[in-house]
């Protein structure tokens, strides 16, 4: 199923799901899980499916290990909704401010090198910064808050 570039707003909202975890690893299969619900309920084939899962993972392992730097039940928050482009994420926490999208750029400009020759923690930022499109940030009410669009391939 393609998404109707054409729906309105309100179409669009209603197509959205929400729901918070807390900043646990012990979470990451609930949020395959979620996931995996959005996307059967939206048509989104299994390769799409593995990439927006990839994404979330390694939003969710940095909050953990960089925002917050250890486990706690602090919330994670994950909205889906689909648009013409793909699947919007909105992406919040209540760890330290720290604007993902500064840090997508810098990830983007880094030259293709050898996977063994990047620092550990380097490569999640580059697949973000691969599968996610039109990142915006800000920081609001204590939280976190990123938006980027995982491009859906048709």
């Amino acid at each position: 199923m393609c998404f109707n570039s054409h729906a309105s707003a309100g179409d669009a909202e209603m197509a959205s799901v929400t729901r918070a975890f807390p900043a646990r690893f012990a979470i990451v299969p609930e949020t395959a899980k979620f996931v995996e619900a959005f996307c059967g309920a939206h048509g989104i084939g299994h390769d799409d499916r593995l990439r927006l899962v990839l994404v979330v993972e390694e939003l969710v392992a940095n909050t953990i290990m960089h925002g917050h730097r250890v486990e706690c039940d602090a919330p994670i928050t994950l909205m889906l909704r689909p648009v013409a482009e793909g699947i919007e994420l909105r992406y919040e926490d209540t760890a330290p401010a720290f604007d993902v999208t500064a840090a997508l750029a810098d990830a983007e400009a880094t030259p293709d090198t050898a996977l063994e020759a990047h620092p550990v923690g380097e490569l999640g930022l580059r697949l973000l910064a691969h599968y996610g499109r039109d990142a915006r940030y800000r920081r609001e009410s204590g939280r976190n808050r990123t938006w980027l669009t995982v491009r859906i391939v048709r």
